[in-house]
């Protein structure tokens, strides 16, 4: 008696045989590349200032005594100088607002030009403030200045 063959289907082919079994890794990695197309969006490079635009800055510098200060308006332009720390000089923090007001009026009189800030959720105190300035060598100046007033003071760097 002869074996007897089985015709289970059409011969496999040898070449598609790897295509079968590497066709869903290349199909993961076609779209994880075109996700990362999407996300990587090729137009923020041909606009440098598309993620950090210019910030027009229309505040006035504050007056100091025996600096002339003027009123500017700056173009920042690059990432660096919008992130710049700001520094402010702080010369009371009290819990007491008529107290605060009575050395807020004492330091305006002495000619400085300062901001009583009001308590909030990060600063639960009345706190006297002046500036911003651009510089830490600035606020150390007038910190250095209201010290010999006799106003402690000290300067406070914000981001």
């Amino acid at each position: 008696m002869a074996p007897r063959n089985f015709d289970w289907g059409p011969p496999s082919e040898a070449f598609f045989d790897w295509l079968k079994d590497w066709a869903p890794y290349g199909l993961i990695i076609f779209f994880l590349g075109m996700g990362f197309i999407i996300l990587l969006d090729f137009s923020s490079f041909e606009k440098k200032d598309r993620y950090f635009p210019s910030i027009l800055s229309s505040a006035p510098m504050p007056e100091t005594p025996g600096i002339e200060a003027e009123a500017s308006f700056q173009l920042i332009s690059s990432a660096t100088e919008a992130f710049r720390p700001i520094f402010h000089v702080q010369t009371g923090a009290f819990g007491d607002e008529d107290m605060a007001r009575k050395t807020f009026e004492n330091i305006s009189g002495q000619g400085f030009i300062a901001s009583l800030m009001i308590p909030d959720e990060q600063f639960e105190m009345y706190r006297i403030v002046l500036g911003p300035y651009k510089t830490e060598a600035e606020a150390d100046s007038i910190t250095r200045s209201l010290n010999e007033k006799g106003f402690p003071s000290f300067v406070v760097e914000s981001p």
